[in-house]
C-alpha cells in the first residue's frame, strides 16, 4: 500500500518520467526494483547520469552503523542532492527523527530543503521485513527567509491485517482516494492525513504535527496533569540479542520466562519447557510490577497484567515491558493506571510511528493522566461499588448452591432461603432504585429542591392534576433559585461582577421583586463568563445548571412560559392535567441535566473550632440534603477561618466553602414556627421580605436588607 501511495504522489505532481535511484543494499540482496513504472533504475554510482531538472526517487544508503564508507556515501550524494532542484526521497521512517547519533540523508538534507508531502508506511516488497517502516519525502528549498512558515501534507497509511486477521474495513481505493484529496487541500484533515504549517525544524514525524494526536494528549489533563510513563514507573526491559556481559549488572537466567506471549494470553505463568542452554538477560519480577505486552493488539491497545506475590520473582524475557512504580502507590492509583493503560485513550496518544510491523510499539514516552484527589475518589467509590456487587453476586451463588447440597431439613433450608433471599432482594431494588433520577433527587440534591420534587411525585402518582401543576411551578422556582443564589454566592467569593445581579439588587432596593426571569437572567450569564474556574467548584457546578441550547434551555423556556400563563389568569382549568404532566417532564429533565448539584453540600454550621497555630478547625453541621426537613449532623474539617455558627454554606467537591448569606439564610417562620431555608423576595413597607423555599410564607429580615445593601453598593 504504501509503495502505491508514492505512485499516486508522483503520478499526481506530474512526475511519470523519473529515475529510480536504487542503494548498494538492493543490489547486493537482489531486491527487485521498487518502482518498475520508473523510466530508469540508477545505482548510486551513476547518480551523475541524471539531469538536474529532471525528477528523481531516491533511496539513500542504509545507516545501521557509522563506518568512512556510509560517510563517503552520503556526502556524495548531499553533494549531488545540492545540485538538483527537486527531490523524493524514500528512507526509513527513523530518518524522520532528523536529530540522530547517526543522521541519514534527511537529516543532513534539512538544513537546505523542506517536507512538502510526508507518507509513511510499511514497505511490502519481495525481500523486505514486514516490519519495514519506512516514509516518502517530497523536498523542496526553504525559504530565503528561514523564519517564515510553510506547509506540508502527512498522510500515515493503515496498517493491512494479517492474514489470521479479520480484514479491516480501509480498501485500498478508499486510502487513495482520500490521499489524493489531502494533496487537493491548503488546511484541515482528512482521514488519515492532515495539512500543517510550520517551520519543520525539529523533526518530520507525523506526531509531531498530528492536530488530533495533539487534542487528544492535551485533553489529558482535564484529569488532573498528564506525564511521560517514565516519571511515574521505571522500564524494565530483557533484550534478547543483548549478551549479559555487556550489561554490567544485568540478571540473567537459563530456566522458563515469560513472554510477550503469555501477557497477551493473560497467564503470569512461564511455560515450563521454555528453557535455555545458556544464560540469557531478564529481568525479575516484584510484586506490584504491572507488565504490558510490547506490541499493542490489532486495536492499538495493550495486555495489561498487575504481578501479586505468588509470582514474585518470575523471570521474564522478551516481548514484555515491565513498569515499577518509583513511588508507593495506592490500590486506586494502581486500578486507574491500569485502566487507563489497557484503553483505547493510551493507544489513541501513542506516538504513530513508533511502531513494529505497523503496530504500535510500548514507549517510554507514551503520556499518562495523573488524577487529582477528585478522580480518585470517583474510583475509589467505582471500586467499592463493584466490590459490593461482587459480594452480593457471591451471596446469591452460595445460597442458591445450599439449597440442596448442604444436609440439613428441607424446612430448614426454606426458611433460610426466604430469609436470604429477603435481604438479597432489598439490596437488589435499591440498586435498582438508586439508578433513577427521583431517587438521586430525593436523596441527594440539596434539601429544598429534593422536597419539592417530592411533592411533585406524590401530586403525580395520585394524579391531584392542580395540586401537581401547582407543585411544578413552585419546584421550578426552588431550582432556579437556589442554583441562581450559589451562583452569586460564589461569584461574589470570586469578585466577579454579574450584570444581572444589578437588576437583581436594584428591585429588592425598591418596591420591587425578584421574578423567575431574574433568577434564569442569572445563570444563563453565569453559564456564559470568560472565566477559567475548576469544574468541581461551586461556580463550575451552577456554570452547568442552566445552559444556552440543548433539551435543558427549551425545558427551561417552557416552564418559564407554563408560570407566566399561571400567574396572567391564561391557564386553561381543562388543560391543566396536559399542562401538569408536560411540566413534570420538563421538570424532570432540567433536573437530570444538572445532576452536579448533588455533589455540592448545602450544611448549616452549628458549631465551629479553629487551631490558629494549626490552621485547621472542624465544623459540626447540619447536612439539609435530600426530601426530608429532618437534617443529618456531620463533623466537617476545615482550613476556613472564618465560618460564620449559624449561617448556611456550600461545600463543593474541592473543599471549598462558599458563604451563602445573604442570599440563602436559615431562619424560624414567625408564621407557622417551621425552620426553612429562606430568599431575599420582595422590598416590603419596612424591610426586605424574605420567602421560604418549601412553603409559601414569608417574612421582613433587616439583617439581610443591610448585608445586600452593602453588596449593591459594593457592585455600584
Amino acid at each position: 500500500m504504501f509503495l502505491k501511495l508514492v505512485d499516486a504522489y508522483v503520478d499526481k505532481a506530474g512526475h511519470t518520467d523519473f529515475a529510480y535511484v536504487a542503494p548498494a543494499e538492493f543490489v547486493e540482496k537482489k531486491i527487485p526494483t521498487l518502482f518498475p513504472m520508473a523510466r530508469q533504475v540508477v545505482f548510486e554510482s551513476e547518480l551523475d547520469s541524471c539531469e538536474p531538472s529532471e525528477p528523481v526517487v531516491v533511496m539513500p544508503p542504509f545507516v545501521s552503523h557509522r563506518s568512512p564508507e556510509t560517510e563517503a556515501r552520503l556526502d556524495r550524494m548531499l553533494a549531488w542532492a545540492s545540485e538538483r532542484d527537486q527531490l523524493i526521497v524514500v528512507a526509513p521512517q527513523s530518518e524522520l527523527r532528523l536529530r540522530s547519533i547517526r543522521p541519514g540523508l534527511l537529516s543532513r538534507l534539512s538544513n537546505t530543503w523542506n517536507p512538502e508531502v510526508v507518507i509513511t508506511g510499511v514497505l511490502d516488497s519481495a525481500g523486505m521485513s514486514r516490519s519495514a517502516e519506512f516514509c516518502m519525502v517530497s523536498l523542496s528549498r526553504k525559504p530565503s527567509n528561514s523564519a517564515s512558515m510553510t506547509v506540508c501534507r502527512f498522510f500515515a497509511t493503515p496498517a493491512a491485517p494479517r492474514k489470521s486477521e479479520a480484514p479491516t474495513t480501509p480498501t485500498e481505493e478508499s486510502i487513495i482516494a482520500d490521499f489524493r484529496r489531502l494533496l487537493d487541500l491548503r488546511g484541515g484533515t482528512t482521514e488519515w492525513g492532515f495539512v500543517a504549517r510550520d517551520k519543520f525544524n525539529e523533526d518530520w514525524r507525523v506526531p509531531t504535527y498530528d492536530p488530533h494526536l495533539r487534542s487528544r494528549r492535551d485533553d489529558l489533563a482535564s484529569l488532573g496533569a498528564s506525564v511521560p510513563t517514565s516519571q511515574l514507573f521505571s522500564l524494565q526491559r530483557s533484550f534478547p540479542g543483548s549478551r549479559p556481559a555487556g550489561r554490567p549488572g544485568g540478571q540473567v537466567s537459563r530456566g522458563p520466562v515469560l513472554t510477550g506471549r503469555d501477557v497477551a494470553q493473560g497467564s503470569l505463568d512461564p511455560d515450563p519447557e521454555r528453557i535455555f542452554n545458556e544464560d540469557r538477560p531478564v529481568v525479575f519480577l516484584k510484586s506490584g510490577d504491572l507488565l504490558v505486552s510490547e506490541i499493542a493488539q490489532i486495536d492499538g491497545t495493550w495486555h495489561v497484567l498487575e504481578v501479586d506475590d505468588e509470582h514474585a520473582g518470575v523471570a521474564v524475557g522478551h516481548g514484555v515491558v515491565v513498569l515499577r512504580p518509583r513511588e508507593p502507590m495506592s490500590r486506586i492509583e494502581r486500578d486507574f493506571y491500569i485502566a487507563y493503560l489497557r484503553s483505547n485513550r493510551a493507544a489513541s496518544v501513542s506516538d504513530a510511528d513508533n511502531t513494529f510491523a505497523g503496530r504500535l510499539r510500548f514507549s517510554s514516552k507514551l503520556l499518562i493522566p495523573v488524577p487529582d484527589d477528585r478522580i480518585l475518589e470517583s474510583f475509589a467509590a467505582l471500586s467499592s461499588a463493584r466490590g459490593s456487587f461482587q459480594g452480593w453476586i457471591g451471596e446469591v451463588d452460595v445460597l442458591m448452591k445450599s439449597v440442596f447440597d448442604d444436609d440439613v431439613p428441607l424446612a430448614e433450608v426454606r426458611e433460610r432461603l426466604i430469609d436470604g433471599g429477603r435481604a438479597l432482594r432489598q439490596a437488589s431494588e435499591a440498586g435498582n432504585a438508586a439508578s433513577g433520577l427521583d431517587y438521586q433527587v430525593r436523596e441527594f440534591y440539596p434539601y429544598p429542591i429534593g422536597y419539592t420534587w417530592r411533592q411533585v411525585r406524590t401530586y403525580l402518582q395520585e394524579q391531584a392534576w392542580s395540586d401537581c401543576h401547582r407543585s411544578v411551578r413552585d419546584a421550578f422556582e426552588t431550582l432556579v433559585a437556589t442554583a441562581g443564589s450559589i451562583a452569586l454566592a460564589a461569584c461574589d467569593k470570586l469578585g466577579v461582577s454579574l450584570g444581572s445581579s444589578k437588576a437583581y439588587y436594584k428591585k429588592l432596593g425598591q418596591h420591587g421583586g425578584v421574578s423567575i426571569g431574574d433568577w434564569v437572567n442569572i445563570l444563563k450569564e453565569t453559564a456564559t463568563l470568560k472565566i477559567d474556574v475548576e469544574p468541581d467548584s461551586a461556580l463550575g457546578v451552577v456554570r452547568r445548571v442552566l445552559p444556552q441550547v440543548g433539551e435543558v434551555a427549551e425545558a427551561q423556556v417552557r416552564l418559564s412560559a407554563m408560570r407566566n400563563d399561571d400567574a396572567h389568569g391564561r391557564l386553561d382549568p381543562a388543560q391543566v392535567q396536559d399542562v401538569a404532566k408536560d411540566g413534570v417532564e420538563d421538570l424532570a429533565a432540567m433536573l437530570a441535566g444538572c445532576g452536579d448539584l448533588a455533589e455540592l453540600r448545602l450544611v448549616l454550621v452549628k458549631q465551629n473550632r479553629w487551631d490558629s497555630r494549626e490552621k485547621s478547625g472542624s465544623a459540626d453541621v447540619h447536612l439539609l440534603r435530600g426530601d426530608h426537613p429532618i437534617y443529618s449532623t456531620e463533623t466537617i474539617e476545615h482550613s476556613e477561618s472564618d465560618l460564620e455558627t449559624g449561617s448556611l454554606y456550600v461545600v463543593d467537591p474541592l473543599g471549598t466553602w462558599v458563604l451563602l448569606r445573604p442570599w440563602l439564610v436559615h431562619r424560624q417562620c414567625e408564621e407557622c414556627g417551621k425552620r426553612s431555608i429562606y430568599r431575599p423576595d420582595h422590598k416590603g413597607k419596612d424591610s426586605v421580605h424574605i420567602k421560604a423555599l418549601d412553603h409559601t410564607h414569608h417574612m421582613p429580615d433587616p439583617d439581610v436588607q443591610r448585608t445586600l445593601a452593602t453588596i449593591a453598593a459594593a457592585e455600584a
